[in-house]
């Protein structure tokens, strides 16, 4: 963690860009690409999708386990592409204007270890498993799978990658508990410039990423290792960065204080920072996969450390899971009951009072909003109509 102190405190605001003005023409640009709800406001919201992989399972009845889909959204794109661009499609009629692919935990190490589909063979003749070649290959087909739900209408294709810990078996995002060999800045920003190169290189498919999502990142070393994977890229895209608080202290799973975490999404030379100075700004920040019930005290100390760190916060993206009265349990890979279930209210009343009261206190430079597990497409059209005729 960065050290708390005075000195260290007033480093950090000296060095750190108006985030807001650093993303704003990225963000303009993207957004003159669509038609969006409150274009009259100076600072519209977006609407985002949901819980790609809770719909497929809830919604199209698709099984996932660590065993045989360690990929696990991500398997649909060898085994049922048609599959993924129904559900991506059934978020763009919900009024999503931006989609997140089908990435979250891909990997190359997942596509590696997951036996080669052949929709024609039995299980027991899928005995080959994917090279990396052919694992590069599936990743980057989910670009174009996202890009073709919108039809002919306008959207945003984001290029969504999860943290370390999403590939991991069991998943470990929720905890920050990474292998010995994966626990420093150095070693992550080299396993996610890895990952991201493989979109990046192929300039059909880059040309194709509107903005690059880093999303339920779980440790600040890593939050600073996407933006430092960022700066090694030949060809920029926007990015944001969220991050998860799945526990009731306010902090990251690895412990770090919120101001700490947004110190390292924004500072342009963080303390303690092992990589290097100026990376790239990211045009978004904020929380994802996290209760509801927690956002407003979140937000509100993202808010508090930008004003005692003298900067201009860029966009806020908001994407809580839907799934307030249950909670995943990553060993059993199930959903379960809640400790604290009683008294959770509806999901797009909460989320569009969170948005209302973020735009009356007008200190970001803009909103995106959606929903992340749990949250299916009837959710997130119920928030995008409210929005709509909230005036």
């Amino acid at each position: 963690m960065y050290e708390d102190s005075t000195d260290v405190r007033q480093h950090a605001s000296q060095s750190v860009l108006n985030a807001a003005d650093a993303g704003r023409p990225s963000f303009e640009r993207l957004v003159d690409k669509i038609e969006i709800l409150d274009r009259d406001r100076h600072k519209p919201i977006l609407i985002l999708d949901g819980g790609l992989g809770t719909t497929l399972e809830d919604e199209y009845q698709v099984t996932f386990s660590s065993k045989d889909t360690p990929t696990w959204s991500s398997h649909l794109l060898a085994s049922s592409p048609e599959t993924l661009v129904e559900a991506h499609r059934s978020f763009v009629q919900a009024g999503a204007d931006i989609i997140l692919t089908a990435t979250y935990q891909a990997s190359f190490d997942g596509f590696t270890s997951t036996r080669r589909y052949d929709r024609n063979a039995t299980s027991v003749e899928r005995s080959g498993f994917y090279s990396q070649e052919e694992a590069r290959d599936l990743m980057r087909s989910a670009i174009p799978l996202a890009r073709s739900a919108f039809g002919a209408e306008k959207g945003l294709v984001a290029l969504s990658l999860g943290a370390y810990g999403a590939t991991m078996i069991p998943s470990t995002e929720y905890t920050g508990e990474y292998p010995p060999e994966m626990g420093d800045c150095v070693t992550l920003k080299r396993w996610h410039a890895q990952r991201i190169m493989a979109f990046e290189a192929d300039q059909k498919t880059w040309d194709e990423v509107d903005l690059v999502a880093f999303e339920t990142l779980p440790r600040v070393d890593e939050i600073q290792a996407v933006r430092s994977a960022m700066q090694v890229l030949p060809m920029q895209k926007p990015f944001w960065i969220s991050s998860v608080f799945p526990n009731d202290d306010e902090k990251l799973p690895d412990g770090s204080e919120v101001i700490d975490v947004l110190e390292a999404m924004v500072a342009q030379t963080p303390s303690e920072s092992k990589l290097i100075s100026h990376p790239p700004t990211p045009v978004g920040i904020g929380i994802n996969c996290t209760k509801v019930s927690k956002l407003r005290s979140l937000i509100q100390k993202l808010e508090e450390a930008a004003a005692s760190m003298q900067i201009h916060l860029p966009h806020l993206v908001l994407y809580p899971d839907g799934a307030n009265d249950m909670t995943y349990d990553t060993t059993s890979q199930l959903w379960v009951a809640a400790k604290d279930a009683a008294g959770v209210g509806n999901w797009e009343e909460d989320m569009f009072d969170i948005v209302h009261e973020v735009q009356e206190r007008d200190k970001w430079a803009g909103i995106v909003v959606g929903g992340c597990c749990k949250t299916r497409p009837q959710h997130i059209a119920r928030l995008s109509e409210k929005i709509k005729h909230k005036r």
